[in-house]
């Protein structure tokens, strides 16, 4: 049997049916180590990837579960992303669907064999040495690369030495390291990262983690669910797809999803979108983007890394999400630029507004459309203080708690409160509570 048809027999033993696309680049890396001749000597023999060698622990020993096959650690580490990080387990399915694809140059991912191995790309970002048994030359370290990722506009192409792989494939803990190594160059784009990444999801301490502290600690790590690279327009959420589309279209570029470049996303600076689901991914290379406008949508949660790379973003609109019931704290972290924000029919901010917390040039905030009949206590306390207004019209408000103003931002100077249902006496009472902060409460415009 060739080297080739014996590493897609490897990958073709695995029963698992999946779909997708979305993906970057780099390489994987092995060593060898000579068996042990002497009592004493590390014990070590055979090919090992390079990421399992360079996180032992100090008396040789690894933080892995126990494995017998490739696909056992496959599924062990499929459970634990889908307990404790959902949407790397998307991404990871969606690697594992093309993993025995050695011919289709129409699926997002290619695996083609180098029947005479692979030159060293010299992309390992090495600090530690291995056991000197272990691919040691000098004061160096002799690598074998065994994978070389490469990265085009819609296709990632794995070249690999498949001899190397099937010597790995006899250590299944090996050939998992491998195989995670890859699939993590779609997340992070640091050796170190992915090296400590992949540590952990083979470590058995993974195992006894609650979902957040799974989660904190792969971020902790550098791990983000958002892909390492600039993703397809058209593997993008259909609804957002279709608005770059539309956005570009209204600035002269008449292309098909998959001819756009970053250039061409850079030119956009407006976008409209309606759509019930959104990845991490879909805002990527926006990088100008200044108004955004979500509109009639059934959507029930914002990924909480969705506008990281739109920093540029100053005015933002959100109507008619009567199912987004929460807002992620830190969605907005990093777009400290956003001057004005209006909600319209967004029940998730009748809770909180801490999302806005990062946003330090908030000026104009408008919440419309609620349909509670009081607010929380500390409600305007999380605002930045160069708030100066807060619209909170036409909705079924009765009552607002006395400490209400209590906690206001430092600028604020008006709040209107138009369209609800209180009563004159309450009416007086939150403006005599209001003015003692110095903040105008209106109750109509005439």
């Amino acid at each position: 049997m060739t080297n080739k048809f014996f590493f897609l027999a490897i990958l073709l033993s695995s029963s698992f049916t999946f779909a997708g696309g979305v993906y970057v680049g780099n390489g994987g890396d092995a060593v060898y180590c000579t068996p042990p001749l002497h009592n004493g000597e590390p014990p070590f023999g055979g090919h090992y990837a390079l990421d399992y060698m360079m996180t032992l622990n100090a008396d040789n020993s690894d933080a892995a579960a126990p494995v017998q096959s490739w696909e056992e650690s496959r599924d062990r580490i499929r459970g634990l992303l889908a307990k404790g990080y959902p949407s790397l387990l998307e991404s990871f399915d969606r690697f594992l669907a093309d993993l025995k694809n050695s011919d289709d140059w129409t699926r997002p991912r290619i695996w083609l064999p180098a029947p005479h191995g692979l030159i060293d790309i010299q992309d390992e970002e090495i600090r530690r040495k291995v056991p000197q048994n272990c691919g040691t030359s000098g004061n160096g370290i002799s690598v074998i690369q065994t994978v070389v990722r490469n990265k085009q506009p819609n296709i990632i192409r794995y070249e690999y030495d498949s001899t190397i792989l099937a010597k790995l494939h006899e250590q299944p803990l090996q050939f998992s390291f491998l195989m995670v190594h890859e699939w993590l160059w779609d997340h992070a784009d640091s050796p170190q990262i992915i090296r400590w990444a992949n540590q952990f999801l083979h470590s058995k301490k993974a195992e006894t983690l609650s979902a957040e502290a799974f989660r904190l600690s792969l971020k902790n790590i550098g791990i983000s669910s958002r892909s390492a690279d600039l993703v397809s327009v058209c593997d993008r959420s259909p609804g957002v797809r279709d608005a770059i589309l539309a956005s570009g279209a209204n600035v002269g570029i008449q292309k098909g999803c998959s001819a756009y470049t970053p250039e061409d996303l850079g030119r956009l600076s407006t976008l409209t979108v309606s759509a019930d689901e959104m990845t991490n991914d879909d805002f990527t290379g926006l990088e100008r983007l200044i108004v955004f406008t979500f509109s009639n949508s059934n959507i029930q949660s914002f990924p909480e890394e969705l506008f990281d790379l739109n920093p540029q973003l100053q005015n933002m609109t959100l109507n008619n999400l009567p199912n987004l019931q929460e807002i992620p704290e830190r969605l907005f972290l990093k777009n400290p630029k956003i001057e004005t924000f209006l909600a319209t029919n967004v029940p998730a901010f009748s809770k909180s507004l801490k999302c806005f917390a990062p946003v330090s040039s908030l000026h104009n905030l408008s919440i419309q459309g609620i349909s509670e009949t009081t607010l929380p206590e500390n409600w305007l306390a999380p605002l930045p203080d160069n708030v100066q207004l807060v619209d909170i019209r036409d909705g079924n408000l009765t009552s607002l708690p006395p400490k209400f103003f209590d906690s206001v931002p430092k600028n604020l100077k008006a709040v209107y409160l138009m369209g609800h249902k209180f009563s004159p006496e309450e009416q007086s009472r939150i403006q005599k509570a209001a003015s003692i902060k110095g903040v105008n409460v209106l109750f109509s415009f005439h």
